[in-house]
């Protein structure tokens, strides 16, 4: 409005704007790269996002902000140019376009867009914060952190139970075992016979099949009788350990010594006989919007195998322990990618 009161031209007008633009552009790239750069760092470090950074030099990308530069220059221009040819002089010092029309309706539409758009934003980040800070804290019922969870192609028992105790001898690996389950992902029910007040019932129950060692990885408590143990010979056909929840259910007051009969393989074609060995504290193997069910867990055979591989690492650790693990897999599976997660 000052430059159109003193006569300024076109020109100056739209080096005005030009100025504007580029002013704001250098305050706030360096901004963004900030932000974008912590961002990456902290998607990489903490959710094991990986964003290749070649997608920096897709030409796709390399268009777009050359073109974005490219519209500074005539948009001022325009800019200028509408600022030019329409408004009165007097409503241009008072930030109007014309001297009836202020102006300001559509501007306040396109404010309380975005600031609706803002507050909507910052609502569903808070409400992601406060879900990831409710996962990391909530007694889950095992220990999740420190903890390396390896996914195993459909292979033979025998190259599992191998590329476990390879595992196990990784500097900073303290233990490893397998097992068929996943939080929240795998679960496996399969019909078991239960002893109960009523003779031995069938029930659909959820299972986990595992390593000797696997309880003791997660660091799951046994609140009462006994863990696997290979020292145990009947353990790897005649013992099965339920959780808190299953003992209640089946109302069992005494749970160990009880007998269960369950699947000797996927196909349900051929059972087990065996007894329950211990109980363990409730632990939350599946999601934590459904309240803890029962849980039947034995030890897996060359029926079953291990789809992944749990280890747990000390909190002090070489900084190549990764890359480790994946040369000791790429040994096993030259043709297949590593896949892993860590547990928290």
């Amino acid at each position: 409005g000052i430059i159109r009161v003193f006569g300024g031209l076109n020109g100056g007008q739209s080096k005005m704007v030009l100025s504007d633009i580029l002013l704001s552009i250098l305050v706030g790239t360096p901004l963004v790269l900030l932000f974008a750069y912590l961002a990456w760092n902290t998607g990489r470090t903490f959710l094991s996002i990986n964003i290749n950074p070649a997608v920096l030099a897709h030409p796709l990308f390399v268009g777009m902000i050359g073109g974005f530069f490219g519209l500074l220059l005539p948009s001022s221009r325009l800019n200028a140019l509408i600022l030019s040819r329409t408004g009165h002089v007097i409503a241009c010092l008072q930030g109007r376009l014309t001297k009836k029309e202020n102006g300001t309706t559509f501007r306040k539409i396109l404010v309380c867009v975005q600031l609706s758009f803002s507050i909507i934003m910052i609502a569903l980040i808070t409400l992601i914060v406060d879900q990831f800070r409710f996962i990391q804290e909530t007694d889950k019922g095992f220990d999740d952190k420190n903890t390396i969870v390896i996914k195993l192609p459909w292979e033979k028992p025998r190259v599992v139970e191998a590329f476990t105790e390879e595992l196990r001898t990784v500097p900073g690996v303290m233990k490893a075992d397998g097992s068929s389950y996943y939080p929240g992902i795998i679960e496996t029910k399969y019909v078991f016979e239960v002893e109960t007040e009523k003779g031995m019932e069938q029930l659909l129950v959820p299972m986990i099949l595992c390593g000797y060692d696997y309880l003791n990885v997660l660091d799951i408590k046994i609140a009462k009788g006994r863990a696997l143990s290979p020292d145990q010979v009947s353990d790897q056909y005649g013992a099965y350990i339920v959780n808190e929840t299953a003992a209640k259910q089946f109302g069992w007051k005494g749970p160990v010594g009880k007998k269960i009969r369950g699947p000797l393989s996927g196909d349900n074609e051929a059972y087990r006989d065996g007894i329950v060995i211990g109980v363990t504290e409730d632990f939350n193997f599946a999601t934590l919007h459904n309240p803890i069910e029962p849980v039947i867990i034995f030890l897996t055979d060359t029926n079953w195998g291990s789809q992944f591989i749990y280890a747990k690492f000390d909190a002090i650790r070489p900084n190549d322990l990764i890359q480790t693990l994946e040369s000791k897999f790429k040994d096993q599976w030259p043709g297949q990618p590593f896949d892993w997660q860590y547990l928290d």
